[in-house]
């Protein structure tokens, strides 16, 4: 089927036309009750059409992670006994659960500027290209990841699933810790406990902790991931003296929140104490093996976890 969202748009224009009651003015719009439902079928159809002709490509693809990712889900988070969806930023939940409801939610802006007036149809077009496609890279890019730690972390055969209750929303509470010159220094939390797999928490972080730290029945031993860096703000009190320590400093210039490279962090131990801290405001535990996920043909073929466990040592 050939999608051509101009089409779509003149159907929506001449729905606008037949009904003056709904007024979308440059600084106003209203759309009465009644006549939202409809407004919004040619509203959307625009939208969809426009994604159809200019990213059916990406589409397919997106559909096919949406597919593997909801399989490796349901299979990984029935291996670690934890109900529910692994949590994660909106965006991208709304672009796993539906490619076309994620992407067409960018849209919704820019198409009522277009309706007001406040742009015209080439450049809605060239700009809606444009911001469409970094947020499919990312979307793509990330989603990706997050189905690699998924399907991992079935291969380990979890025997236990733990995780570090921090409160990172709550990092700000007072204008002391606030202050960038104010040095706070605390004691990880215990360990508890997984009960959900959470992702995208907080870009205010007081530690860089693994998502979760699991008992491989495979390998015998503990396996900390964590997904990519955020720089923390606070300087633990106690860290192992078993690893090898790095200076963050000369990193945290280059790997920030927009550039979240590495994608995976992989740390191996006998015991949990060694393994349950990624980073603090000075220092990153290197990680035993990181892991790039850069997508690729044929990338939902099984990943090369015997080959993965070689480069850790572990075979």
């Amino acid at each position: 089927m050939t999608y051509k969202w101009l089409d779509s748009y003149k159907n929506l224009k001449n729905y606008l036309g037949s009904n003056p009651e709904i007024v979308i003015e440059t600084s106003s719009i209203f759309i009465p009750e009644e006549k939202r439902g409809q407004f919004y079928q040619y509203f959307d159809a625009t939208r969809e059409a426009f994604l159809r002709q200019f990213f059916s490509t990406e589409l397919v693809l997106a559909h096919e992670l949406k597919s593997e990712f909801a399989t490796a889900e349901q299979q990984t988070t029935a291996a670690m006994g934890i109900a529910g969806e692994v949590k994660m930023a909106a965006h991208l939940r709304w672009f796993l659960n539906d490619p076309v409801n994620g992407l067409m939610r960018l849209l919704l802006n820019p198409l009522f500027d277009l309706l007001k007036g406040k742009t015209d149809e080439e450049l809605f077009e060239e700009s809606s290209i444009e911001e469409v496609r970094k947020a499919f890279s990312k979307y793509y890019r990330t989603g990706y990841e997050r189905w690699a730690i998924l399907c991992l972390l079935k291969w380990l055969e979890p025997a236990r699933a733990v995780t570090l209750p921090l409160h990172d929303l709550d990092l700000y509470s007072s204008s002391s810790e606030g202050d960038s010159q104010y040095e706070r220094v605390e004691v990880l939390p215990d360990i508890q406990p997984l009960k959900e797999l959470k992702f995208d928490v907080s870009v205010h972080i007081s530690f860089a902790v693994p998502e979760v730290i699991v008992y491989s029945s495979r390998l015998g031993k503990y396996i900390a991931i964590k997904a990519g860096f955020v720089e923390p703000n606070w300087k633990a009190r106690f860290v192992s003296e078993v690893r090898k320590w790095l200076d963050l400093k000369p990193l945290a210039q280059v790997f920030t929140a927009n550039n979240p490279w590495p994608n995976i962090m992989l740390y191996i131990d006998d015991y949990i104490e060694n393994i349950n801290l990624a980073g603090d405001r000075y220092r990153l535990c290197q990680p035993d093996l990181i892991i790039n996920t850069l997508p690729e043909n044929d990338w939902f073929s099984t990943p090369d976890i015997p080959r993965l466990q070689a480069q850790a040592g572990l075979i």
